[in-house]
């Protein structure tokens, strides 16, 4: 009978609580963010030639002939 009290005792202590619903979804929430901002910086460094800064519109304030 003791045997199975302290087998029921360490069952118990060796299981872990599962994270809440607000824990996980806190933990998502700040990969998704980290994963857009690494995109983001992706695109801008693949969109923009190293050293050059935004390309101006061309302005066509003149008209033609």
């Amino acid at each position: 009978m003791r045997g199975a009290v302290i087998m029921a005792a360490l069952a118990l202590g060796a299981c872990e609580s599962e994270p809440s619903f607000d824990e996980r979804y806190d933990t998502a929430q700040e990969t998704i963010e980290a994963k857009a901002k690494a995109l983001d910086a992706e695109l801008e460094q693949a969109t923009l030639p190293h050293g050059e800064d935004e390309p101006e519109e061309e302005k066509d304030d003149q008209p033609r002939s």
